[in-house]
């Protein structure tokens, strides 16, 4: 090989690994990693155009039981929300509202998405999981139970000095018959 081609070549390959680098992408956030059970949260897939694609194609898959109150997306069906854009794609966030249901714990999202350069179809990077938990479970084990009555027990009355501060459910400054209340009307759920 001559000596004048090496560098060549050698620029070429930056320039490939460049391009590789700055390939266009779609990630996932949501509104809250961690939420109450029937509450909503809002899922946000960012859409980055770096390689001057024009069309592309997503598909997001949500996990069963969720259910989808709105979204930016071109059509849903169970357990997914698809966007296609088929000209003029620019930088964007698409953006869907789901209903979480009556079940605590770890719910995983995933999902894919194809540029029209790219020669096979790429996992949504960013945020994949939401933990799911019963509004009252003070002690974070996924049950409104005896434990969570006791911490409410122990810091009743109080305004400071809390034994558990998850004790003030509402974050209104003091331990009270309001949160009594939201472990009562929990008690049993998620266990």
């Amino acid at each position: 090989m001559p000596k004048k081609a090496l560098p060549f070549i050698c620029l070429f390959l930056l320039f490939l690994m460049a391009a590789s680098c700055s390939a266009s992408s779609v990630s996932r956030s949501f509104s809250k990693a961690t939420a109450y059970m029937d509450e909503s949260i809002m899922v946000n897939l960012t859409v980055s155009i770096t390689s001057g694609e024009t069309f592309y194609a997503i598909d997001e898959n949500y996990p069963s039981g969720w259910e989808i109150i709105s979204t930016t997306g071109n059509f849903s069906q169970l357990g997914h929300v698809k966007w296609v854009v088929a000209e003029n794609a620019v930088n964007t966030t698409h953006s869907y509202t789901i209903k979480i249901p009556m079940q605590p714990g770890t719910h995983t999202f995933s999902g894919i998405y194809m540029f029209e350069n790219m020669i096979a179809e790429a996992t949504i990077s960013g945020s994949s999981q939401v933990t799911v938990i019963a509004q009252g479970d003070i002690d974070g084990n996924s049950c409104v139970d005896i434990g969570d009555l006791a911490a409410i027990g122990l810091d009743f009355g109080k305004t400071s000095g809390f034994a558990d501060p998850d004790s003030d459910i509402n974050k209104n400054g003091s331990v009270d018959i309001f949160d009594l209340v939201v472990v009562g009307k929990e008690f049993g759920a998620g266990c």
